[in-house]
């Protein structure tokens, strides 16, 4: 490694939180959504995470850390596919005579994924052995009314 990678290693500010997004499509069980991991190497005692939907207002919400190292998970449901939400992440401590918060992290843009257009896919995800005889009546708990477009959206 070179002199001017380290130099950048040691530069890197360690107290700003990472963000990590994953985009999850829609089975029988849930709605499709974002799962967004908020985690660091500095023990801050709250993480505030920032999202917007494009052209939307932005959303903040916080969470108390209670782990070690310090990492909070939120999932965003239901998201709509296609759209494009923009997630960064701050962490702040709680001092008796005020706080202090590190710089927001560099944006994390991700694009809700697409519902399935295939019964296949959206079954196999759902954890159906599409092998076996698949009743579709028998997916549905209850009396609750069917329709496809409502299985292929995520109920």
């Amino acid at each position: 490694m070179n002199n001017e990678k380290l130099r950048i290693l040691f530069m890197a500010d360690t107290t700003t939180p990472a963000i990590r997004v994953d985009m999850v499509p829609a089975t029988l069980h849930s709605q499709n959504s974002i799962d967004v991991f908020c985690f660091g190497l500095y023990q801050w005692d709250i993480y505030r995470l920032l999202w917007n939907e494009e052209n939307g207002s932005p959303t903040q919400i916080e969470f108390e850390i209670n782990t070690i190292p310090p990492e909070v998970h939120y999932s965003l449901k239901p998201t709509i596919p296609g759209a494009s939400y923009t997630f960064k992440v701050q962490g702040c401590s709680q001092g008796l005579f005020g706080g202090r918060c590190s710089e927001w992290s560099d944006p994390v843009t991700a694009t809700a994924v697409q519902n399935s257009s295939s019964m296949r896919p959206f079954l196999a995800r759902s954890g159906i052995d599409e092998s076996k005889d698949v009743s579709i009546r028998g997916l549905i708990p209850g009396n609750m009314q069917i329709s496809i477009r409502n299985l292929l959206s995520g109920l």
